[in-house]
């Protein structure tokens, strides 16, 4: 459920022609599709966001059979 603060600011973007501009054109830039090497190239950013840790593990001769 919207609180009152929500469904008043949605009603000022709706009778703002300014806000409405800016909304709809938003949305056309998101339609814009992108290239296979632009789509990696932002998800390897995206990556940059969460780096992850790599756990080096040390290989002991006791794990295998010979």
């Amino acid at each position: 459920m919207l609180s009152e603060q929500d469904k008043k600011e949605m009603i000022e973007d709706a009778n703002s022609l300014q806000r409405r501009e800016a909304f709809a054109q938003s949305h056309q830039g998101r339609r814009k599709s992108m290239s296979w090497p632009e789509y990696f190239m932002f998800l390897k950013n995206i990556r940059n966001f969460f780096p992850q840790k790599r756990v080096l593990h040390k290989i002991k001769g006791d794990c295998f059979k010979l």
